[in-house]
């Protein structure tokens, strides 16, 4: 009998070729086929479930795409997703590359924060006026209304009319000057203009609750002398604030002022300590797009779109499928 060699080698490689492992995504396997992938290897369960979702909404073009995808692709393609090593090692291709490109720029973002900060702060109303408490005057003084001397002083020039809140504080709560605080009675007003120190003699309510009873004196206890001014003043803040000021003619406006700050500067600013830890890389990378450097990618995004390109590049069939598809 003659034995024809090359048609015995052909058919073995053709019934190699023809394992169900080679077989396209587009193709259901009969359950013996599945389980001899499974004995082969209990990760294609993975690829087995995903393609048997694809078949059931994909269309007749998508089909025909993944007709060009073998279970034995797209399961390499899955296990080198979930390689941690693999994606370590990109992970630290993707950082290195970044902080070459982009880590110089960010590291200027935080000197521009503080810069407009500063320069925004130096033009806030208050700081073209002193106002300091001089004296409490424990005999007329009562409980929660101290009777008190202020010097009032222009720091940048005269001005032309000036209008404000005083109050006292504890130091560790954030105060405000809004009508639902206590500064609201305490009110300071120079229609007329303030064009050197004057000393002025007022009233000044205070928290009863804030400011501990005995620290300001007054007059129901007579024996009790008070903080002297600057121990009071060490374990409490005076704070004042301006509402209206006239300089030179011109209305002095402090929220034309605060836009004078770039927009992704104020948005930064805007944003409450509960929402700002999870933007603020954005917010950052904001910053640095509008007033550094426009094609900056924050770390982040840079690094996964660095992991999908490599993932794209190794297998884009695959990649359609699992990364476009999500299925």
């Amino acid at each position: 009998m003659k034995i024809h060699i090359p048609f015995i080698c052909i058919a073995l490689l053709l019934a190699s070729c023809g394992g169900p492992e080679n077989r396209p995504i587009s193709e259901p396997l009969t359950l013996e086929e599945i389980n001899t992938l499974l004995k082969k290897n209990p990760d294609y369960e993975e690829a087995v479930g995903m393609a048997e979702r694809f078949r059931l909404t994909a269309s007749t073009v998508d089909m025909a795409r993944a007709n060009d995808l073998t279970y034995a692709a797209l399961q390499q393609f899955l296990d080198a997703l979930s390689d941690n090593e693999l994606r370590s090692r990109l992970k630290k291709e993707a950082d290195t590359e970044w902080t070459a490109l982009y880590g110089p720029t960010a590291e200027q973002v935080p000197g521009l924060i503080a810069r407009w900060h500063n320069y925004i702060d130096s033009l806030r109303l208050d700081r073209y006026v002193s106002v300091r408490l001089l004296a409490i005057d424990p005999k007329e003084s009562i409980f929660g209304a101290a009777k008190i001397t202020l010097e009032f002083a222009p720091t940048r020039g005269a001005i032309d009319r000036i209008k404000g809140r005083f109050g006292l504080f504890p130091r560790h709560i954030i105060h405000e000057f809004d009508d639902f605080s206590i500064a609201k009675h305490n009110n300071f007003e120079f229609p007329q203009g303030l064009r050197g120190p004057v000393r002025k003699s007022t009233w000044m309510r205070y928290s009863i609750w804030d400011i501990s009873d005995g620290d300001i004196a007054y007059n129901m206890y007579p024996d009790r002398p008070g903080l002297p001014i600057k121990e009071l003043l060490e374990k409490y803040v005076f704070d004042y604030s301006v509402s209206e000021l006239v300089m030179n003619g011109r209305e002095l406006n402090f929220s034309e002022i605060y836009e004078q700050a770039p927009q992704s500067i104020r948005n930064y600013w805007e944003r409450n300590d509960e929402e700002r830890p999870e933007q603020t890389e954005k917010l950052l990378a904001d910053i640095a797009r509008e007033l550094l450097l426009p094609e900056f990618v924050e770390r982040t995004r840079y690094m996964r779109e660095y992991d999908e390109t490599y993932f794209r590049k190794r297998d884009s069939l695959a990649a359609w499928l699992v990364l476009d598809r999500n299925i």
